[in-house]
């Protein structure tokens, strides 16, 4: 299981997903423009909501923690943010669920990725 995600150099970010039970397995470099940030919320449309990096817990289940963000070069769309975290990616939580430390079912609710991109207005940082 990678743990490098985040920055890798002074000008690319590099995302490496390795545990696939949400999502499919990823290694994406993009090309960043600044400094990661921590980022809280996320809004894909529906409105801001809690978004989590996702590893893959030593007991089973998936441990919720700090997700990120930076500015990335977006072919085409010019400046976006690419939102990222664990080894298992990314949620988004429910609206009514709590952000325990174990996430051990996951249902249809929930949002997985392997990172998602998006404009800045989109991004509610910590």
């Amino acid at each position: 299981m990678s743990t490098q995600n985040g920055p890798i150099g002074p000008d690319h970010v590099w995302v490496e997903v390795s545990d696939d039970t949400y999502t499919e397995a990823v290694q994406r470099q993009f090309r960043r423009f600044g400094t990661a940030v921590a980022v809280r919320t996320v809004d894909l449309g529906d409105g801001p909501r809690e978004v989590r990096a996702t590893t893959r817990g030593e007991h089973g289940g998936f441990v919720l923690g700090q997700a990120y963000a930076c500015a990335i070069e977006e072919s085409g769309s010019g400046i976006a943010w690419l939102v990222y975290g664990g080894n298992a990616g990314v949620c988004v939580l429910p609206r009514d669920a709590s952000s325990s430390a174990l996430l051990t079912e996951a249902d249809e609710r929930w949002m997985f990725d392997a990172f998602f991109i998006v404009d800045r207005d989109d991004l509610g940082l910590v």
